[in-house]
């Protein structure tokens, strides 16, 4: 197995321009070079939603077994690491991983077939990956940013051995770029386009008892007006409600909490899912 950088960064020229309209500037946890106190504190509440994705991607994804949740949790852990370099104005390029020896390496292994690596992943991907987070977040709190750097490339090559080794063989458009060029158009239509869209989206989430805001975004429509950003005041812990406002309980009865960050932008209620379909 061979994992070279390419000569391009459009994942996170992708994620930087998302984060941008969502009115993070690039480098804002960065001064002269270096993370500041600051910046430390906004990059570990950025990082900490990695903890969440890696949950779904052996949760929703390997223990339900279900192929678009991996792509999908694989999609949004991308989104948080490659969005926490544009908070220290580092990029990241796109890497191209080759198996042509017949050798699968991963957490340390060497599989000499697909499936015993696949198996291995399903089973361990959670631990591995989480090491890995943590790594880059002791990095972060230490303002080392060379560690730093090293660790999120590091997972960022995890991220790309997982999606090749599940992604289907026959499809060429099927690539990390791809994936996330998906995940991104959905991100983008949480942003609300109106007043409108913003009192029901902040009725929606107040029902529920989460204390929201609104902001401008950077990113401006066609008629020149920005779009609009609805987003967690302070830390929160609430008990989840459906769609018509019932409160979800869990199978044992015990209620299902939701917790949402400071100042984690939430979905506009006329957001729509990525389409994995073909994944």
């Amino acid at each position: 197995m061979k994992v070279t950088k390419q000569n391009s960064d459009k994942i996170y020229k992708m994620i930087s321009s998302m984060n941008i309209s969502f009115g993070n500037k690039k480098g804002l946890s960065v001064e002269n070079g270096q993370i500041t106190e600051y910046g430390v504190k906004r990059l570990i509440s950025q990082l900490n939603n990695l903890y969440d994705e890696n949950r779904e991607l052996r949760d929703d994804g390997f223990i339900a077994k279900v192929r678009s949740e991996v792509f999908d949790a694989i999609a949004d852990i991308s989104v948080f690491l490659y969005g926490a370099n544009h908070f220290v104005d580092q990029s990241l390029p796109d890497l191209l991983v080759s198996f042509e020896d017949g050798k699968f390496e991963f957490d340390g292994y060497t599989f000499l077939n697909k499936e015993d690596a696949k198996k291995y992943v399903t089973d361990h991907s959670f631990a591995a990956i989480k090491k890995q987070i943590d790594l880059i977040i002791q990095a972060a709190e230490e303002k080392d940013l060379d560690k730093y750097n090293q660790y999120a490339y590091e997972l960022a090559s995890t991220l790309f051995v997982i999606f090749e080794l599940f992604k289907k063989e026959d499809e060429e458009k099927h690539t990390m770029i791809y994936l996330n060029q998906l995940v991104n158009e959905s991100n983008l239509s949480k942003l609300c386009r109106n007043q409108e869209e913003v009192d029901k989206t902040l009725q929606f989430y107040r029902v529920k008892h989460v204390e929201v805001d609104v902001k401008e975004s950077d990113l401006l429509q066609e008629d020149g007006n920005p779009f609009l950003i609805v987003y967690s005041t302070k830390d929160q812990f609430c008990h989840d409600m459906d769609e018509e406002g019932n409160y979800i309980y869990k199978k044992n009865g015990e209620p299902e909490i939701k917790e949402y960050r400071k100042d984690k932008f939430l979905k506009n209620t006329n957001w729509f899912e990525p389409d994995l379909s073909c994944f």
